[in-house]
């Protein structure tokens, strides 16, 4: 499989080049207005409170399938029923637990101060947690990923 163009989900005006089949994830060094085919979001997630990491985190359309890739971890948000959710564990310090019914498949703390808006306040985890409340919302991000890979723009009865 070839790399996949995804946006930083901070900061739209950074790209990425992911490969899905090794989990790399590299800034792109063309800008993300010259890519074609941008396929969602991806961000170099810090976690942990004490002992702290970075991962990478990605959520990217690919033809029918809406994916969620974290080490480890790679579900279709659409057929797969997952949910995600974020709490807040103590000031700055937030949660994300992400499952499928009552199975755990990823749970990490991490420092988040919450100062941006948009998009879901900086945050990728909240992205996940904002496009798995619903199968419609998971739905209709899938149709919105999927109109921006065909070049084509998004018209939707609820925008």
């Amino acid at each position: 499989m070839t790399d996949v163009t995804l946006l930083d989900s901070c900061n739209e005006d950074v790209a990425y080049l992911f490969n899905p089949e090794v989990g790399r994830l590299i800034l792109s060094e063309t800008s993300p207005s010259g890519a074609v085919r941008i396929a969602g979001y991806a961000s170099h997630k810090r976690i942990g409170v004490v002992r702290r990491s970075v991962i990478p985190v990605v959520m990217y359309c690919e033809e029918q399938r809406l994916n969620l890739w974290i080490p480890g971890i790679n579900v279709d948000l659409c057929s797969d029923l997952v949910r995600g959710k974020v709490r807040l564990a103590a000031p700055f310090i937030r949660v994300f637990c992400l499952t499928r019914g009552d199975q755990v498949l990823f749970e990490c703390a991490y420092w988040h101060s919450g100062w941006r808006v948009w998009p879901d306040d900086g945050d990728i985890f909240s992205a996940v947690e904002s496009v798995t409340t619903s199968p419609e919302t998971v739905a209709r991000t899938h149709r919105i990923w999927t109109a921006r890979l065909a070049g084509q723009p998004f018209i939707d009865d609820h925008t």
